[in-house]
């Protein structure tokens, strides 16, 4: 039987979920990310799948969300989970597959490398690559977290409990004036909508945070706001995988006048960074975009924070309209958010 090459929305639920579990990926995630309804559909494709002999070999995610510049608002879509059952014999079906979601009006992006396979193809078949668009700040919270980087013997250090439990001063500020609410707040939509400056950003509101992070079957998470009454000009996200309460990730949201040294932004990452440790965490990350110049400046002043290895940003496809680079990236785009 000849293969083909078929939009999500044709092809039967329970192939999509034998193909992931052959992929080690459970059910109750394939079925989140793309089978049941939510925000991020629209009426819009979820993904792009090769199929032979009646079972899906090859699979292409798609997160469907919005583009934002000024008051304008434009589909978008983030790539994910590009993967071949045997790469070795599909020669060609990856960038197919590519093509077949390139088709679509609206600009395709992908954000840091992802696995080899699309690090080998996105840089040849995108439109433009830029290679350190990410930043990646990591904050340790406790002594386990530098032990274990630690070469030979001195690493076990980290797993004596009275040694790498032990608290590390993360924050450089005080927490003032901040509040904690279970879940996505939706007192974020109002900082999320106000003005980003002049450049193009992920337009998000608090029902697609609420489907990316909060029903996430394998994540849990908090709203970090500022002030502790009113409407918030400083917030962050903050959450973990359930398995595990040693790593945490963060998304940083603040007004331009409210990241500078007096500004409500370091509180919120104080405050981010104490709740992390208390419920267990041991590090904290945040992704942030190369052009958010006044985020990092928070980061950088509120935390104890060093910088990894910058991530790219790959441009697939941009028309309609021509999106060049994106400020306010983070770990909710794409599918970032659970893998830690």
């Amino acid at each position: 039987m000849p293969s083909r090459i078929e939009p999500l929305s044709q092809v039967p639920a329970d192939w999509v979920v034998d193909y992931f579990r052959r992929q080690q990926v459970p059910e109750a995630l394939v079925r989140w990310k793309f089978l049941a309804p939510g925000p991020p559909s629209r009426g819009r494709e979820r993904g792009i799948a090769w199929i032979r002999d009646d079972r899906v070999q090859g699979f292409l995610g798609l997160v469907p969300c919005r583009l934002g510049r000024g008051d304008e608002r434009f589909d978008m879509t983030w790539t994910c989970d590009w993967s071949l059952a045997e790469r070795a014999n599909a020669p060609g079906v990856g960038v197919r597959m590519l093509q077949r979601a390139l088709a679509a009006d609206e600009p395709v992006l992908s954000v840091t490398r992802g696995s080899d396979f699309t690090a080998s193809i996105a840089p040849r078949v995108g439109h433009h690559t830029i290679e350190d668009a990410a930043r990646t700040f990591v904050v340790p919270l406790r002594a386990a977290s530098l032990l274990e980087r630690l070469p030979g013997p001195a690493s076990a250090l980290a797993r004596a409990p009275l040694v790498g439990r032990a608290p590390l001063p993360a924050a450089r500020t005080s927490a003032r004036r901040t509040r904690v609410e279970a879940g996505v707040a939706h007192a974020l939509d109002a900082l999320l909508a106000a003005p980003r400056g002049p450049g193009w950003f992920p337009a998000y509101d608090t029902s697609y945070l609420d489907w990316v992070v909060g029903r996430c079957p394998v994540l849990e998470c908090a709203s970090i706001l500022a002030p502790d009454d009113g409407a918030p000009r400083a917030a962050a996200l903050l959450w973990r995988r359930r398995e595990s309460a040693a790593r945490w990730r963060l998304a940083l949201f603040a007004a331009p006048d409210e990241c500078g040294p007096d500004g409500l932004a370091r509180a919120v990452l104080a405050r981010a960074a104490r709740e992390a440790r208390r419920r267990g965490g041991s590090l904290l990350s945040l992704l942030l975009s190369r052009l958010d110049d006044d985020l990092a400046s928070a980061v950088r002043g509120g935390l104890r924070a060093f910088e990894r290895e910058p991530q790219p940003l790959y441009v697939l496809v941009s028309r309609s309209p021509d999106v060049d680079e994106l400020g306010r990236l983070s770990y909710l785009d794409a599918d970032l958010q659970y893998l830690f």
